[in-house]
């Protein structure tokens, strides 16, 4: 059997940067490994212009990759160890699904949730709706590392005292 995995789906948002940091931590806390999963939504304004839409979501993949590689770095410096890194291409809430269904160690799914009035953001408010069949942590996107340090600390030392 695999390890854990802790899988966060990332973005260019700074609470998706709090998740990352987040499940970072609590992967090293656990022994267990970490995927970074981007999903990239197609674009659908130029679908009449075959070439534009196709230079366009190469150049949407290659930006995405980018991203990928320096969220991965501030996810080693955090973990103490490289992570696994997955680009999907697709509608948001069925490329997590079906990411879920083919990942069979998937302990904790991570996400961030936004400070803004409107709401947490759509996929936090899916998964609040139903879900996917994983544990789900919600990291609010204001913590600051010292915050998210100690909860890692504090909930390593519960689970230290129960196994006692």
């Amino acid at each position: 059997m695999s390890s854990p995995l802790y899988m966060v789906v990332v973005d260019e948002t700074p609470e998706s940067r709090t998740a990352l940091r987040f499940a970072s931590l609590a992967a090293r806390a656990a022994g267990a490994r970490l995927l970074l999963l981007m999903i990239l939504e197609p674009a659908t304004a130029f679908r009449q212009w075959l070439g534009v839409e196709t230079r366009m979501q190469e150049e949407a993949r290659q930006e995405a990759e980018n991203v990928l590689r320096r969220m991965a770095a501030e996810a080693e410096n955090y973990a103490d160890f490289t992570p696994e890194t997955l680009i999907r291409e697709g509608d948001k809430m069925e490329e997590l699904a079906q990411q879920i269904a083919r990942e069979k160690n998937i302990t904790t799914l991570v996400l961030g949730a936004g400070a803004d009035p409107e709401g947490p953001g759509p996929l936090v408010s899916h998964i609040a709706s139903g879900g996917f069949g994983v544990p789900v942590m919600i990291v609010p996107g204001g913590l600051k590392d010292r915050q998210l340090r100690a909860h890692i600390a504090a909930q390593s030392a519960t689970i230290a005292d129960k196994s006692k």
